[in-house]
């Protein structure tokens, strides 16, 4: 876990020295530095492994889920443009059905949910709790909900591609 974080001690005014950390994202850039809230190094490091865990260490991102989703499957976005490229005009990649399937499901069942959302926010725990709100709550069939978990790994999956996230929310899932 070395080399996604640094740890180091601030004197704060009242005299109290506490460990601040910064992150390294995906692009090699620097976080500004956050409070571990911790006086002992073995304890400041292992709160940032924690966080580095949860997918939690790196917030440099603002972009929101809507942002990114929204025209994720138009025609012409770059994830359709690049998808349709490696087929044919006979045979193309991705039918016009599909892609108004995918767009419906970011449409109906992703935006109501992680509108809101940070891209970064996303974390494992929100998506089961995504899974059991769309199968208690709106009572939708597993395929159903299955298929949009499917269309938010394409698009958590580009966004990791994209240096915005570094884990997939959908690990483990």
């Amino acid at each position: 876990m070395r080399g996604y974080f640094f740890v180091f001690k601030r004197t704060l005014p009242s005299g109290n020295k506490i460990y601040y950390f910064q992150a390294y994202g995906p692009d090699g850039t620097l976080s500004n530095a956050r409070s571990t809230g911790q006086t002992i190094k073995a304890a400041a490091v292992h709160y940032c492994e924690t966080l580095l865990k949860e997918g939690k260490i790196w917030t440099g991102t603002n972009t929101k889920f809507d942002q990114y989703a929204e025209h994720f499957f138009d025609r012409d976005s770059l994830w359709v443009m690049d998808r349709m490229a490696t087929g044919t005009p006979d045979h193309p990649a991705l039918s016009d059905t599909y892609l108004e399937k995918l767009q419906m499901t970011v449409r109906t069942h992703l935006m109501p949910y992680f509108r809101n959302f940070r891209l970064t926010q996303i974390t494992p725990s929100n998506v089961k709790q995504y899974r059991l709100y769309m199968l208690q709550e709106r009572k939708l069939s597993y395929k159903t909900v299955n298929d949009a978990c499917a269309v938010l790994k394409m698009i958590t999956d580009n966004a990791i591609l994209d240096n915005l996230i570094v884990n997939s929310p959908l690990r483990g899932i």
